[in-house]
């Protein structure tokens, strides 16, 4: 029975493949943090860490000619590898080579009217709703919490962000922020309307409490619905996952990634 169950582990191990590498910038050479990488729509992904370095267990026997390897990142060009030409290195972690994305301006309109800037805070309040968003357990680096946001018609700059976090056992977690357009299928989130090209990054430490988030240096606007979201990118310390938000009694509408090019 022994050598039975052995040879069972090490075909179980055999089948499975580590796709490994480093993000590298393709004009400075420099490290990209925080990639984006995964199968495409397959629930299997992750994202590189703060050198560039990413681990992607994968069995390979389970995809055929249609899936594809995503690599993604702000800034950059997306790339797309059939699963059936990755490469596959025991000691080595080969150098994934990213390109700068060109970076479009929208139109600026000139006008003599005079603009008054008025602030205004859109979103929801908890109001002790036992409403609750949360990562537990299956949620891997990559995953995503979304929520709509319902606004009327017309420009906004989005200055700051603030939500409330009910529980986090872990020492840390870092987080990405991520804002997207309705232009989805089904006015789904799609298009990410961060164009600096930076991201906004923000840990959030152990326990309960309120988080802001300056977001004006990243110059993001909005012109009607949009989504925010909480990316997951590392968690610090041995604690299990288990990040859980407080929420709104509203219907508009909330997505959850599980991890990296998940749908």
């Amino acid at each position: 029975m022994s050598l039975i169950l052995f040879f069972a582990l090490y075909y179980a191990g055999f089948a499975q493949r580590d796709y490994k590498g480093q993000t590298v910038d393709a004009k400075t050479g420099e490290p990209v943090p925080y990639v984006n990488i995964g199968i495409l729509d397959k629930g299997v992904g992750t994202v590189s860490d703060e050198n560039g370095i990413f681990h992607l267990p994968l069995e390979t026997s389970k995809y055929g000619n249609g899936d594809y390897i995503q690599i993604s990142c702000l800034g950059y060009e997306t790339i797309r590898i059939p699963v059936s030409k990755m490469e596959f290195e025991y000691n080595e972690y080969p150098k994934l080579i990213l390109n700068p994305a060109e970076i479009s301006l929208d139109e600026v309109e000139v006008t003599n009217t005079t603009l008054v800037p008025i602030k205004e805070y859109i979103g929801y309040q908890n109001n002790g709703s036992p409403s609750l968003g949360y990562w537990k357990d299956n949620v891997a680096l990559g995953g995503e919490l979304a929520t709509k946001i319902r606004t009327s018609k017309g420009p906004r700059q989005l200055n700051s962000l603030e939500f409330e976090v009910w529980s986090n056992p872990s020492d840390s977690i870092l987080v990405r922020i991520n804002v997207y357009d309705s232009d989805g299928p089904l006015g789904r989130p799609l298009t990410n309307l961060n164009k600096s090209g930076k991201d906004i990054l923000k840990t959030l430490t152990k326990g309960r409490g309120f988080n802001d988030v300056d977001l004006e240096p990243y110059n993001i606007y909005v012109n009607d619905d949009f989504y925010i979201s909480l990316e997951l990118l590392k968690v610090y310390g041995y604690s299990e996952i288990e990040l859980v938000l407080a929420a709104s009694d509203s219907d508009y509408g909330s997505y959850r990634k599980y991890t990296s090019q998940d749908k």
